[in-house]
């Protein structure tokens, strides 16, 4: 998978979160993926992605997921992103996401979170 492949998955992902798609993630993710900075609670696999994207939807209805900066070399692929939910509550975090892929699919998965605190 070339980097320009690897950055439209990644943007299908984000473009899934932003659309409030979670079934895409089947498409999308391997079965076998992996959370690697998943919480004990978190379901394994494309059934916890899914139960975290439900959840920040709940508590944020308007949240949205916006790429700053993507390069990626080998099987990863790095974002850094913004999310934003309405202009009431503006930026509540920027992350850095690392995915790793394979066969047109994303396999796993680290991210670090940095909570706005204004």
């Amino acid at each position: 998978m070339s980097v320009d492949e690897a950055k439209l998955l990644v943007r299908r992902i984000y473009r899934a979160f932003n659309e409030r798609d979670a079934e895409a993630l089947e498409h999308l993710l391997s079965a076998d993926f992996i959370d690697h900075t998943a919480g004990d609670r978190q379901k394994s696999g494309i059934e916890g992605i899914r139960d975290v994207w439900a959840s920040i939807w709940s508590k944020y209805p308007a949240i949205q997921i916006w790429v700053e900066d993507m390069f990626g070399e080998g099987d990863r692929l790095v974002a850094r992103v913004t999310l934003q939910s309405s202009s009431d509550e503006g930026e509540l975090a920027s992350a850095i996401e690392i995915f790793q892929l394979a066969d047109g699919r994303v396999i796993g998965l680290w991210n670090i979170l940095s909570f706005s605190t204004s």
